[in-house]
């Protein structure tokens, strides 16, 4: 944590609310410089506020010029790299000389790019917030990465080995239902307690990710549709004493 840029933000900051907060938590993560890579969902931890709501502040951030961003040139994790993020905050009386703020055109959309270090850093800057460039945040989202962990966390699951672009739009799509976002976890919990989707069926299969990715996979987990049927009360074989998905029924309920 750098102090200077710690009370920099603190006394020259124009964010308000939960932007400046989060910009509190980017310069707890700061060097002297500014300069800083911690994932969405550190922050979003440290700020008590969802991932995508990290993301939202993030970009008002940078509208505001009071922060840049250089996608994926952060630290290695899961799936991708974090981003790298240069508060641009000045102090009062003058322009920060560790990175140079973005250059706001006349226009949105136009670009400007931040100086220092070894890599310049293009920053779309626009009056219209809907306008900002914001589809490569989205997709380095660590949304997507708790949920991958968590399903490979699960037993009984087949492991994901890469997080493809097909499945990101799938995921960043779901994401964008409150339904999903809200029951993503106890689903994965249900599917795993589930000896239908654990191939307990006539066809053998078995639930992988890019079905639960379907649109409409979750809502039939939630409402119970693969959950076992005729419970026995004896503790015999799981295949044969909890329940028995005919042929027919399972290439129906799929």
């Amino acid at each position: 944590m750098s102090v200077s840029i710690m009370n920099r933000v603190w006394r020259h900051s124009q964010a308000a609310q939960v932007d400046r907060l989060v910009l509190l938590a980017l310069a707890d993560h700061a060097d002297d410089d500014g300069v800083c890579w911690p994932g969405i969902q550190s922050l979003a931890l440290k700020c008590r506020v969802s991932g995508r709501t990290v993301q939202r502040s993030i970009r008002a951030l940078q509208e505001m010029g009071e922060l840049a961003v250089e996608h994926g040139s952060g630290i290695a994790v899961s799936g991708g790299s974090t981003n790298r993020y240069c508060i641009l905050t000045p102090r009062q009386s003058d322009t920060p000389s560790e990175c140079h703020p973005v250059t706001n055109q006349a226009k949105g959309g136009d670009k400007g790019v931040m100086g220092g270090g070894d890599k310049g850093v293009t920053q779309t800057v626009s009056s219209n917030h809907q306008e900002s460039s914001i589809e490569e945040e989205e997709s380095e989202s660590p949304d997507f990465h708790e949920i991958v962990d968590f399903w490979n966390s699960q037993t009984g699951l087949p492991k994901i080995q890469k997080l493809t672009d097909g499945r990101k739009r799938h995921l960043k799509a779901r994401l964008d239902d409150s339904f999903f976002r809200d029951n993503w976890k106890a689903a994965i919990e249900r599917i795993t307690k589930s000896n239908f989707c654990s191939g307990v069926n006539e066809r053998g299969w078995k639930a992988d990710f890019d079905w639960f990715l379907k649109p409409d996979t979750i809502t039939k987990v939630v409402e119970g549709k693969y959950d076992d049927r005729n419970p026995s009360k004896s503790s015999g074989d799981k295949r044969t004493s909890r329940f028995s998905w005919g042929k027919t029924e399972a290439e129906t309920i799929l």
